[in-house]
């Protein structure tokens, strides 16, 4: 485990360092995934427009705006989710699941912070993002 200091609050969990960047981005809960006729496909949530408050290789920090009292019960913990960042290097669309979530101050109280471990990306979301945080470092 990285013993350096996130924020002055804990230890760093995530095996590669963070960046703190405010860049817009998208999240879209995965609601169900069906499978039928050897096809599967997801059934999404609608997209929330959000902001990053850090990124590194294994995940995200996003801020994310509550658009009805009823939209909580998806930011649970291991919720998957689909996640298209808007960096300067280019858009990176990954998929993954929630670890974090808690509410904060911002909007109002009406907003959440919400973290997201990457599980899955193509090559060149991988690419755009490797090459964003070697600049951005």
């Amino acid at each position: 485990m990285n013993e350096r200091e996130d924020e002055g609050r804990r230890p760093e969990r995530r095996a590669s360092g963070r960046v703190m960047a405010e860049h817009a981005a998208r999240l879209q809960f995965i609601t169900r995934i069906i499978v039928g006729a050897g096809l599967a496909r997801e059934e999404l949530w609608p997209t929330l427009i959000c902001r990053t408050r850090d990124v590194s290789e294994e995940g995200v920090r996003l801020d994310v705006p509550i658009l009805r009292e009823g939209d909580t019960c998806f930011f649970g913990v291991e919720s998957p989710v689909r996640v298209t960042l808007g960096l300067p290097t280019g858009a990176v669309e990954a998929r993954g699941v929630t670890v974090r979530y808690a509410k904060t101050e911002g909007g109002g109280g009406r907003e959440f912070f919400v973290g997201v471990k990457i599980t899955d990306m193509d090559g060149t979301s991988a690419d755009s993002l490797r090459a964003y945080l070697r600049g951005a470092r």
